[in-house]
């Protein structure tokens, strides 16, 4: 099990790992309790994860405030509808969870409907939009664009190329730790240099900030007021207006609101008013490079050698249950991922797609 957070670079930070019998009740209660045991406060936090039942159960009686992942959600239709094709229709659900409105969300699943069918259409419905789409979060809470578990299949990624996984258990244990370890030493640096060189925002955040900044040339900006101003794009034929309230840091497109960065209505009303210098007072202080510094400055990990290694008696393992029959050796798939598979080699004429059994050489 790993829960995988993101620091103000946008980078990601694994908070917690284990290894577990299974993903079951049990086993998920415990690993949750080891957390906030170890002071981590995770009331409130958005916390993505595949549809998984037990997990669901768990965050109920916990009260943690779980979201699902789009990517999962997107494989299980896959799977689930004949009618649903991917390539066509796959943009469809990914659009549904990221628009900003009721009304833009309802005429989404009407799309769907038209295109891949009403099954689909009830389907989707019929999954809690608290619990994956944008616009139930707007002016509530922000998501900072995440909508997927990628997070944690970032993580597995890493794992796999550099042969973790493929370690035994105390060995995984001792190479995750050295590589929390390191990271936590270069976000240390991180925030010395950025520090030094008095930078003000984190450089994950910038370069975010940096696409929508290169796209407020192409919009005019009209005053109501000394703190609200109306803009619209000028290179295309549909005028779509948006409008930007300065003092609350909003605007209605809903980036700035989910994403705690200038959208590019903000920054061309900043530079419509001859105030670029201000473009900093707009993020959210989780990007701040002191925000950041408070954080990982000086913030060190040191991992025990074997021979410091001492028995710990307080945490106790997670639950493991006596079951039928051998033991499982694959891994098991999420629901709707595909199957990996490699053909047949034969033994006898070393050609593929068939075994010895049914040569006919």
């Amino acid at each position: 099990m790993h829960l995988v957070g993101r620091d103000g670079n946008l980078e990601n930070v694994t908070i917690a790992f284990a290894l577990v019998e299974s993903e079951d009740i049990a086993c998920y209660t415990w690993f949750v309790q080891k957390v906030t045991d170890a002071g981590i406060n995770l009331s409130g936090l958005p916390m993505f994860c595949d549809r998984d039942q037990a997990l669901y159960s768990v965050a109920n009686d916990l009260q943690l405030n779980l979201k699902f992942c789009t990517q999962h959600i997107l494989r299980n239709v896959n799977s689930k509808f004949s009618e649903f094709k991917l390539a066509t229709h796959g943009s469809l659900i990914w659009k549904l969870q990221a628009v900003y409105t009721k009304a833009e969300y309802d005429s989404t699943l009407g799309i769907i409907e038209i295109n891949a069918g009403r099954n689909v259409r009830d389907y989707l419905a019929a999954i809690d939009p608290e619990r994956w789409c944008v616009h139930k979060h707007v002016g509530v809470q922000r998501l900072y664009g995440w909508r997927t578990s990628n997070f944690v299949e970032s993580v597995f990624g890493t794992q796999l190329v550099l042969g973790l996984r493929a370690l035994p258990p105390l060995a995984f244990f001792k190479a995750m730790c050295t590589r929390i370890m390191q990271r936590a030493y270069q976000r240390h640096c991180n925030a010395i240099q950025w520090q030094n060189e008095q930078r003000q925002i984190t450089k994950g955040a910038m370069k975010l900030y940096e696409k929508e900044r290169r796209q407020a040339g192409f919009y005019r900006v009209i005053k109501s007021s000394d703190d609200i101003t109306h803009v619209c794009r000028t290179d295309t034929t549909v005028e779509v207006s948006r409008r930007c309230t300065e003092s609350e840091k909003h605007c209605t497109c809903g980036f700035i609101d989910q994403y705690g960065i200038p959208c590019r209505h903000a920054v061309a009303t900043l530079i419509h008013r001859g105030r670029m210098h201000d473009v900093n007072n707009l993020f959210d202080p989780c990007y701040h490079v002191d925000t950041y510094a408070n954080a990982f400055k000086n913030a060190q990990i040191v991992v025990p050698l074997e021979d410091e290694l001492v028995p710990d008696h307080e945490t106790i393992p997670a639950p493991k249950g006596n079951k039928k029959g051998r033991p499982p050796t694959k891994r098991i798939r999420s629901n709707g991922e595909e199957r990996i598979s490699s053909d047949y080699k034969c033994s006898k004429c070393n050609q593929r797609g068939h075994n010895k059994r049914t040569c006919r050489s």
